[in-house]
């Protein structure tokens, strides 16, 4: 329909100018900088003479502001060819290494300069690696496996770090990628789950440090995390069998050799009363052996009516550093989570989400004071990183989860598309619904040269299992008593509950495991100003289901037992990407690259017959920019990304079909930084055009796919004053944009275009050797009606307006 596209096309317009032009004027910044007079290059060793790769190198100017950055190239060396005017010095930082200033002499150029750098002790290293503001990692390993700086990788990758989480008091990995570009809320969001350029990220799939989680409620407590980074795009040449649209990596906080102590009150509205403490340092008189120790208590109800959550968390880890060339450590994490079965509760009437209020609940007040959901579940982790000599490094992580759940609830079912809910379903997965993850991985990698060309080798492999088994079941109550949406009465059915949940203690509904295994190479190459990357991965993947689902309608019930299971042939695939960059300068860098996807196992029809697993296609071309020594990254870039293979499921028999192909085709710009000495910002936009390309069975082709926004902008923004008498203040900013979005691929249903704005404003000052923080956050500053997200003929309302004080004392 024409006037549909015109709407979102105006508003488009005038969303994109801003962050064009302020793209526009980085670059222009960054290319003018580099007319500078004479070279500046050489080499950055230790104190053996051993080449030191990837260490920051910055010019400074008479009043010590960084102009300009770079990282050493694999031998050490190090060129900035058109440095900007005025550079006096030049600086040198690396981990685990005391950083280096040298003075210019008024000549140039200044060729051939060789920086030795001495081991740091453990304290100094550390400070070495610190980011200031909102500034951008120079370098990324998610997006590589390896040391690569970012402007120098040709792919998307964007990361949230710790300062934005704390100024925004960001309680889920979901809230803190919603500020990267591409990333939106799922259809569904109990789990961990994201959709990233259009595409959902997998049934409950976040990464933590690189390995992959699966089917996990809230993967890792954001006390343990040191940041959140966004890989978009296919990236299975790495990580195996994962949705073509990107993944989410949670990078969790590591011992440190410096102590530090830290404990953080806050309450707020609904009830939020949430504790966490945090301690690291050595172990003993020695650094070679430091520890961190974090635990984190969060109570709260909701705005929604009999919703609840009641979660602990604890976790400690041990880092060990005999020597430069040596490190390990292991950590352990421990959830004892209560909450309600919670997702969307707003039925679908007509082309809209009913108008209710915003507490309105489709849960029973018995799924929280009889059969709540609850979660036990300990991870174990490790890693340990050798360098063998030379410029060679191997390198292997691992983690073990080991969950139990009771998934139960009791809620409304059976919506009659008017007045009504005309059922009430129990799903009783209890006791003891084990879940396991297995995931290791070994890395080796060496740095070395051919003629002219210089390389980044990586050759490695990984292996993971997922296990479910599933005691319990599911299904709607007999005689009940229908539900009005208008004027809700909750009817207590405990004697029927309680029966069902005594029968269905002998029953199983479910079982499956998966094993995934692959092996990789790659090669990043290095020609003047020029980067190549390629790489390709073989994948095997294996499945197991059962032949029956033991919910309360099936035959078996109560005594069916999800066996025996049937293993599938196992799904192959290669998987190659490919990327080509051109450094226009130090400071700017252009980019195009190709990828393919190897996703999701779509198992096996109503006939038996296995269904080829989903593929993702992608092209990709994007220009990044990083100015001010780092502290300003910019990036923007254009894409278009196909998924094959797209199955739908039958409500009644639960087997897929093939449906067919779905295109992503998009734009997206991230700026994050320090702006000046006292303004940060971290702003994200994204036009995504969604569409189902090919659809035999359901007649939706040419349909936008349902959950994704054509267009969605954000920006936060904190300005902090300066500190006066070792006190000072700070205030923070931001604005969400969402444009509408399908409620399902059929089109009949909409979410309504939001506009929602965030504030802060927070003191600190300094109490003898601590520092004392406060501060007040206000999400949704103007109490804007909104929906979240949803799918399935239901949706969520987002959180009315919600004010969170917290204070931190930490040293």
């Amino acid at each position: 329909m024409p006037g549909a596209e015109e709407g979102p096309g105006r508003r488009l317009r005038g969303i994109l100018r801003a962050p064009a032009v302020v793209l526009c004027l980085l670059l222009v910044s960054a290319v003018g900088r580099a007319d500078g007079s004479g070279e500046v290059s050489g080499l950055v060793v230790d104190e053996s003479g051993g080449a030191i790769a990837h260490a920051r190198v910055i010019l400074d100017t008479a009043e010590r502001e960084s102009v300009a950055e770079t990282l050493t190239a694999a031998d050490g060396s190090f060129l900035f060819a058109a440095p900007p005017r005025g550079v006096v010095a030049v600086r040198v930082a690396a981990s685990q290494f005391a950083p280096v200033r040298l003075a210019l002499e008024d000549s140039s150029p200044h060729r051939g300069l060789r920086l030795v750098l001495a081991v740091a002790p453990r304290s100094e290293s550390v400070r070495v690696t610190a980011r200031a503001g909102y500034e951008a990692a120079a370098s990324t390993r998610v997006a590589t496996r390896t040391d690569t700086p970012l402007l120098e990788t040709p792919m998307a990758v964007q990361d949230v770090p710790r300062a934005v989480i704390d100024d925004r008091q960001q309680r889920t990995s979901l809230e803190a990628a919603m500020g990267v570009s591409g990333v939106q809320p799922d259809t569904y969001e109990f789990y961990d789950q994201f959709l990233i350029r259009g595409f959902d990220s997998g049934y409950g799939v976040t990464f933590r440090n690189g390995l992959q989680l699966r089917g996990i409620n809230e993967a890792v407590n954001m006390a343990f995390v040191d940041r959140v980074e966004v890989v978009k795009g296919p990236a299975s040449m790495l990580y195996g069998r994962v949705e073509p649209g990107g993944f989410v990596n949670i990078v969790t906080r590591l011992p440190q050799a410096t102590a530090a102590y830290s404990i953080e009150q806050q309450v707020g509205s609904f009830g939020l009363y949430r504790t966490t403490l945090d301690a690291t340092g050595p172990v003993g008189r020695s650094d070679r052996l430091s520890y961190r120790a974090t635990g984190d208590l969060d109570l709260a109800s909701s705005w929604v009516d009999n919703a609840h959550r009641q979660n602990i968390a604890v976790s400690g880890g041990l880092t060990w550093r005999p020597s430069a060339r040596f490190d390990a450590g292991v950590q352990v994490e421990y959830y004892d989570y209560a909450t309600t079965w919670l997702d969307a509760s707003i039925p679908v009437i007509g082309n809209r989400p009913a108008d209710l209020p915003r507490n309105f609940s489709i849960i029973y007040p018995e799924s929280w004071s009889t059969y709540p959901y609850t979660v036990n579940r300990a991870l174990v982790s490790g890693q340990a990183s050798l360098a063998l000599g030379g410029s060679w490094r191997l390198s292997s992580r691992f983690h073990y989860v080991h969950s139990n759940e009771d998934q139960q609830g009791v809620y409304a079912d059976g919506f009659d598309g008017t007045l009504a809910f005309t059922a009430v379903r129990f799903t009783h997965t209890a006791p003891d619904w084990l879940r396991t993850t297995w995931g290791v991985n070994l890395d080796l990698t060496g740095r070395f040269a051919t003629g002219p060309l210089s390389h980044t080798l990586l050759v490695g492999g990984d292996w993971a299992r997922f296990t479910d088994d599933t005691p319990g079941s599911t299904g709607d109550l007999a005689d009940t008593q229908p539900l009005d949406i208008f004027h809700p009465v909750y009817v207590s059915y405990a004697e029927t509950l309680a029966s069902l949940a005594a029968q269905d203690a002998t029953n199983v509904i479910y079982r499956d495991y998966s094993d995934d295994g692959g092996v990789y190479v790659q090669d990043q190459v290095g020609l003047d100003r020029w980067r190549v990357l390629i790489g390709g991965r073989f994948d095997r993947a294996r499945d197991a289901y059962p032949d029956v689902y033991g919910s309360r309608d099936a035959e078996c019930y109560p005594h069916c037992t999800a066996e025996p299971l049937k293993t599938y042939s196992a799904d192959t695939a290669f998987s190659p990407r490919a990327g080509l960059l051109f450094k226009a300068s130090p400071e700017v860098s252009i980019y195009g690259s190709y990828s393919r996807s190897f996703g999701s196992a779509n198992g096996r029809d109503a006939d038996g017959h296995q269904i080829d697993p989903q593929i993702g296609r992608q092209f990709e071309a994007g220009v990044k920019t990083s100015t001010r020594g780092g502290r300003i990254t910019a990036s923007l870039t254009a894409f278009q990304l196909t998924k094959s293979n797209i199955p739908e499921y039958d409500p009644l028999t639960y087997f897929p079909h093939i449906v067919g192909e779905a295109r992503s085709r998009g734009v997206e710009l991230d700026v994050a930084g320090q702006i000046t000495s006292h303004l940060s910002m971290i702003a994200a936009f994204t036009y995504d055009d969604v569409i189902i390309t090919k659809d035999s069975v359901s007649g939706t082709e040419g349909n936008r796919m349902s959950g994704a926004a054509p267009a969605v902008a954000s920006l936060w923004a904190r300005y902090e004053g300066s500190f006066r008498g070792r006190a000072g203040w700070s205030a923070g900013a931001g604005v969400y944009y969402s444009d509408e979005r399908q409620g399902d691929d059929q089109n009949t249903w909409q979410l309504p275009s939001f506009v929602r704005f965030d504030a802060m404003l927070a003191y600190r000052r300094a109490v003898g050797p601590w520092k004392l923080s406060v501060q007040v956050n206000a999400h949704n500053l103007f109490d804007r009606t909104y929906f979240d997200h949803g799918g399935y003929g239901f949706a969520a309302y987002g959180a009315p307006r919600t004010l969170i004080a917290a204070v931190r004392l930490a040293r």
